[in-house]
């Protein structure tokens, strides 16, 4: 995933944004916190997962662009767009296709279905 990421980032630089990783692991309880300010809509996501031995195996991550952050100038200037391709351009998904809840600054390895399994797989299960 790394790798992955590193290249998305560093296409979104040469496009002139100044993209900075505010996420990648969290813990279960920054989860639960981000939660009931309305900021996710799921109790475990791919942020959380971790290795047996508890050590953090994150396959998601949050991406802004350092001078806008979440608001509004990130959208017009094209960033939450430009994410969203470059992270598909690596075989990533991006939160910005998402239906019900739109997350324009995630970025995960794995599709939404394979969750339940992470979760398993981290020992939380």
């Amino acid at each position: 995933m790394r790798g992955k990421v590193v290249r998305a980032m560093k296409s979104l630089e040469d496009d002139g944004f100044k993209p900075k990783i505010v996420f990648g692991w969290r813990s279960v309880a920054v989860q639960h916190e981000l939660v009931k300010q309305g900021k996710s809509t799921v109790r475990f996501s791919f942020h959380n997962a971790q290795k047996k031995n508890g050590a953090p195996n994150a396959y998601a991550v949050d991406v802004i662009d350092r001078r806008y952050a979440w608001n509004d100038e990130a959208e017009s200037s094209g960033f939450w767009s430009a994410l969203g391709k470059a992270g598909k351009s690596q075989g990533l998904h991006w939160g910005g296709d998402w239906r019900s809840f739109k997350d324009w600054a995630h970025l995960q390895f794995h599709p939404n279905y394979k969750l339940p399994e992470i979760r398993k797989e981290s020992g939380l299960a």
